[in-house]
């Protein structure tokens, strides 16, 4: 994609596969905190270079953008999204400016009724996790369809995963936790890890993990505003795990055998009020409009955890370097970039609240949303140091 600027419904656009490295592992290891200091020079250069809001429907109507659950780049520089509020994926390149629906609501193969995830897992192919129809939808690198899959389905129980990843065909996910009680509104059960590789039939269950922090709403549940989230990431030759509980995370083989623990250079902070309400309002806007006020106002009952948690999101790039997000919801997002090593390689800020879902050799995309509530897909230049 070239690099200059160009207008997607009164926004701008701008226009590497890794292979696969074996790693022998013969013993469990422990990353110790890296003695360096990070290398100068990585950094986010100033305002977005990508601002998108929405698209163009098949009758040529514009659309804004509902609920934005996950976006990628794709080697070609074309730009992926999925929208879950308008149950629909499309592909945005500098040939097709408007933003091409590829899949929409509907019960047909390659149709959706719940967009809860979707990732880049082969290359350029794209794997959508489709909660009301509990399958794998998969698409080609043009947004041509192609299977579904049960293959989550059938190795797991089909539940809904609560958290997800994906690299090089294999998934790692986990549902939501099962309560221990009820004696508090504020839960936080356990559920394994499932390492699941789609070529094959099995899939390697790990016990025991705390799963996220929920928050009881009368009938239903949602996730605790500052609460601590587990996060998964698939890398090169490794799973990390993070249950927020600690500063160190857990490193299992793609296989799902443990190899490791690796810490990170975090610090504890006290949650501040301010932080725990944008954190409630980054949490309802996914809630449906009617029932929104009645949602936000609950989780304001009740009071905000007294310390936040050392990380909020994992994410793996396209080269295999971890990238941790330590800024709560609703702030100017912070990261800190790691090698396979352990060693603090820079530490990032935004100049915006993001939720980052792909990272690039030289770019970060997410959603931004804004202050009148619109949702925006954004990419920033990303300068790495040597």
């Amino acid at each position: 994609m070239r690099q200059r600027s160009q207008t997607i419904l009164g926004t701008r656009l701008r226009g590497s596969f890794v292979g696969l490295r074996s790693l022998c592992i013969v013993a469990l290891f422990h990353i110790g905190p890296s003695s360096l200091a990070s290398q100068s020079g990585w950094s986010v250069i100033g305002t977005p270079d990508l601002d998108i809001t929405g698209y163009r429907d098949i009758d040529g109507e514009n659309v804004k953008f509902a609920n934005i659950v996950s976006a990628v780049r794709l080697s070609s520089g074309v730009l992926v999204v999925a929208d879950a509020g308008n149950a629909s994926l499309h592909f945005y390149s500098p040939a097709d400016q408007r933003g091409r629906i590829v899949s929409r609501a509907g019960g047909g193969p390659g149709e959706f009724r719940q967009v809860w995830w979707m990732g880049r897992c082969f290359g350029d192919s794209l794997f959508v996790w489709d909660a009301g129809k509990r399958v794998l939808i998969v698409f080609d690198s043009t947004g041509k369809f192609v299977s579904e899959s049960r293959a989550l389905s059938l190795n797991v129980g089909a539940p809904t995963p609560y958290a997800v990843s994906c690299f090089l065909g294999v998934f790692a996910t986990q549902p939501a936790g099962r309560a221990p009680e009820l004696g508090s509104p504020i839960i936080r059960g356990q559920a394994p890890v499932f390492v699941v590789d789609t070529r094959s039939t099995g899939a390697k269950a790990i016990p025991g993990l705390p799963a996220g922090e929920m928050v009881i709403l009368g009938g239903g549940a949602g996730p605790r505003p500052l609460g601590r989230q587990t996060s998964l990431a698939v890398g090169l030759d490794r799973v990390y795990i993070g249950t927020a509980d600690s500063a160190t995370l857990l490193i299992y083989s793609r296989e799902g055998q443990a190899i490791g623990t690796m810490p990170l250079r975090v610090r504890s902070k006290r949650a501040t009020l301010d932080e725990y309400v944008r954190a409630v309002d980054a949490i309802v806007a996914n809630v449906p409009v009617s029932v929104r006020a009645r949602v936000r106002d609950r989780y304001l009952e009740l009071p905000p955890p007294e310390y936040l948690p050392p990380y909020f999101a994992l994410l793996v790039d396209h080269e295999g370097t971890l990238w941790v997000v330590t800024s709560p919801p609703g702030t100017p997002t912070s990261m800190q970039a790691y090698d396979a090593l352990g060693r603090l390689l820079a530490d990032v800020k935004l100049p915006l609240p993001v939720k980052v879902m792909d990272i690039g050799d030289d770019f970060v995309l997410g959603a931004h949303e804004d202050a009148s509530g619109e949702l925006h897909l954004v990419s920033f230049k990303l300068r790495r140091g040597s």
